[in-house]
């Protein structure tokens, strides 16, 4: 089914032909936990989120009015990868649930502006650093582009570019030095509560922490990081803050193999705002994501890598530590393939949705096509509530990990599979309804 619509943004207009795929049922798979409430949680796919002219859409956000935030770029690469191929303008996109429709469209130039000292001592990093976005709780858009902060005013379509500490624009980062690079310039993570949000940036003479108010061009906060920053988290009541370290690292800033890691610690949480650490801790391997459990006192973290088998490479699994120490409470695989790499939780914090994706065997390593899946999770036992079936992955979109995001009310999860590069519409965001009964 498609719907020819005219999209209106920025007093520039064109013509979409949004392809709005019906509900089917073979990804409404029914599955049950009794953990605690003995409810029984249904999951079926309603739809999707894709333009039959695009190269890839990429899943950045949804906020509390059905909106969600996508951005459409046109060449191909890898915008999540440091050292991938990004547009020079991609194009941000707002997609209204209730009506199944495109609302907003605003071009985004991401050029480096002129007279900068970034522009100067380092113009590669506007072509390959990764782009995120996500909303303010005032309806505006804020992202990290490089090492800079952009905030969005939607209503007007311009960018305010915010450049959070002079040093960031280093030539040659140190950590940087090295080809094999993979970390991403700059983290973004927000704080619902507080309508704050958190920078780590990677970029610079030393990595660095940044922390913005609800407006403003200027920082509230700052401190030096132990090493480049993975991933970040705010706690439920915007309390503390989880900081998660890039294990690629020592504590030199030198580059190492990813096989060969350093037992350091890469788990810390801080107190906000004052930037006291509380706790780091070393999570017995590299992780790539972290989050807090709904009531605050779990941390959650995903492997950042697949292990390796006779069989090919399978996800690694969850690890849950107490938020108040750092101690390990449990771990779970998630299901018969195990998980990594991406997942989310839940807005109550009873569901985990994670990358369940597996990379068969082949003597020519990582070269195959892998098996993209995903698995929903109950966040206490860790019990498989949901479980994709199985599709192959094809091109270099194979070694890209899924994207997710729940709606806040918990009934809606929209996931990026990241499903074959260069076929119309292949890169469409699937929509999926979320039933506990």
């Amino acid at each position: 089914m498609g719907k020819l619509l005219r999209v209106r943004g920025n007093k520039l207009r064109r013509w979409f032909l949004v392809v709005v795929i019906a509900a089917t049922s073979m990804f409404g798979v029914v599955r049950e936990y009794r953990a605690g409430s003995g409810n029984r949680v249904e999951v079926k796919e309603v739809g999707r989120i894709a333009l039959s002219n695009v190269d890839w859409l990429t899943l950045q956000d949804v906020d509390d009015r059905g909106r969600v935030l996508v951005i459409h770029n046109s060449v191909f690469g890898s915008p999540r990868r440091s050292l991938g191929v990004v547009s020079a303008q991609p194009i941000l996109l707002l997609w209204d649930l209730s009506t199944h429709a495109f609302s907003y469209r605003l071009p985004l130039d991401l050029t480096v502006p002129r007279g900068s000292a970034l522009a100067k001592a380092w113009p590669s990093i506007f072509e390959t650093a990764p782009r995120q976005f996500r909303f303010l709780s005032n309806g505006e858009v804020v992202g990290v582009v490089g090492c800079y902060v952009v905030r969005l005013d939607l209503a007007k379509g311009k960018a305010n570019w915010i450049l959070p500490s002079p040093d960031a624009c280093e030539p040659q980062p140190p950590y940087f030095a090295s080809r094999n690079v993979t970390s991403r310039a700059e983290i973004l993570s927000m704080n619902r509560r507080r309508e704050e949000f958190a920078v780590g940036v990677n970029v610079g003479k030393w990595p660095r922490l940044f922390i913005f108010g609800p407006t403003g061009d200027k920082p509230i906060a700052s401190w030096k990081l132990d090493r480049p920053v993975t991933s970040l988290a705010w706690s439920p009541d915007g309390s503390r803050l989880a900081v998660l370290y890039d294990s690629s690292f020592d504590a030199q800033l030198k580059y190492i193999c990813k096989l060969e890691y350093p037992h350091l610690p890469n788990l810390a949480v801080f107190d906000m705002p004052s930037g006291k650490q509380e706790f780091s801790v070393f999570t017995g391997e590299p992780e790539n994501q972290v989050a807090f459990s709904a009531d605050g006192s779990r941390l959650y973290c995903i492997a950042q890598h697949l292990n390796w088998g006779l069989l090919g490479a399978e996800g690694q699994g969850i690890k849950v530590f107490g938020a108040s120490d750092g101690k390990k409470v449990r771990s779970f695989k998630g299901g018969p393939h195990g998980v990594g790499q991406n997942f989310s939780l839940s807005p109550d914090g009873k569901l985990i949705v994670a990358d369940a994706s597996t990379q068969p065997f082949s003597w020519e390593g990582a070269t195959i096509d892998k098996i993209g899946r995903f698995v929903i999770l109950n966040s206490s036992s860790g019990r498989v509530v949901f479980d994709q079936p199985g599709r192959r992955m094809h091109g270099s979109a194979r070694g890209l990990p899924y994207e997710f995001a729940f709606t806040p009310d918990g009934r809606t999860l929209l996931v990026d599979p990241w499903t074959s590069w260069g076929i119309p519409g292949s890169f469409a965001i699937d929509v999926y309804s979320v039933t506990t009964n």
